[in-house]
């Protein structure tokens, strides 16, 4: 039986608790507003402090809920297994808006990335603001219901928090008569789960120079390249062994994702200069 984690849920594991404020202008544009804006509203640390005077009108009763699903089994989770790859479904409930949106992030205890979002569904776009990974509504979304994948930071990661902010809208195009609400939620690492690839992890190395990419293969498997906005560089199949990549002219922050035939998925960040 499925389980749906939102912030009615207060204690386990899973942490969750509601955030009492606006989140403003989610949809004042409606193609996102990091992408138009480049602002994080997601309320995590850091993020752009939010107006209470818009989205705020306390309509619809709108409940914002997140739900983390293991792609091979298509069960939910409670804890990650590093370098994993998950399914995020975000479902905005309400009584009566006709018209949805929302923004999240995922962040360790540092406030640094966790991990990466790639894979964006229907209605559902990836953005950077001043490094930060965001998934967001890419337009108003009359069903509420957003999703993306998420690939599980690196073997000792610690907590990953996930931030989010929805809005339910009567589809004015403006900010009155809305609602919103927000959520907050903390996964564990599972580190039952990842004691296996730690050998592999120890004999796998990945440098990046003057656009060459470098690796030492333990096994063969598949290794993707990610920009930090999510976008897919590359894609290759590779063999045991010394293997060289030429990444042309991208620059910048680099993740790589390593997934052997057996063991748990490597995900490295790769400095581009």
């Amino acid at each position: 039986m499925k389980q749906f984690y939102s912030h009615n849920i207060k204690r386990g594991v899973l942490i969750v608790a509601a955030f009492a404020a606006a989140f403003p202008f989610l949809t004042a544009h409606s193609d996102g507003v990091a992408e138009h804006q480049d602002k994080d509203r997601t309320g995590a640390p850091g993020s752009d402090t939010p107006c209470f005077a818009c989205h705020d009108d306390q309509q619809f009763a709108p409940e914002l809920t997140v739900e983390i699903t293991d792609l091979a089994t298509n069960e939910p989770v409670s804890m990650y297994v590093p370098g994993e790859v998950y399914q995020l479904t975000f479902s905005m409930t309400s009584s009566g808006a006709s018209v949805y949106g929302f923004q999240a992030t995922a962040l360790l205890n540092d406030n640094s990335n966790a991990g990466l979002f790639q894979n964006p569904g229907s209605l559902t776009q990836l953005e950077d603001v001043s490094g930060r990974h965001i998934i967001e509504h890419s337009d108003p979304n009359p069903s509420g219901v957003f999703t993306g994948e998420w690939v599980a930071p690196a073997e000792g990661s610690g907590d990953v928090t996930i931030y989010a902010s929805g809005m339910a809208g009567n589809g004015n195009n403006a900010s009155s008569g809305d609602g919103y609400d927000g959520l907050e939620i903390t996964i564990s690492e599972d580190l039952t789960s990842s004691v296996a690839g730690l050998d592999l992890k120890g004999n796998f190395s990945a440098t990046l120079m003057n656009g060459q990419l470098n690796m030492t293969i333990p096994q063969s498997g598949q290794i993707e390249l990610y920009q930090m906005n999510g976008q897919l560089i590359k894609s290759m199949q590779v063999q045991e062994g010394r293997l060289q990549s030429d990444l042309g002219g991208i620059t910048g922050i680099i993740v790589l994702s390593y997934e052997p035939q057996n063991g748990v998925r490597i995900v490295q960040k790769l400095i581009q200069y």
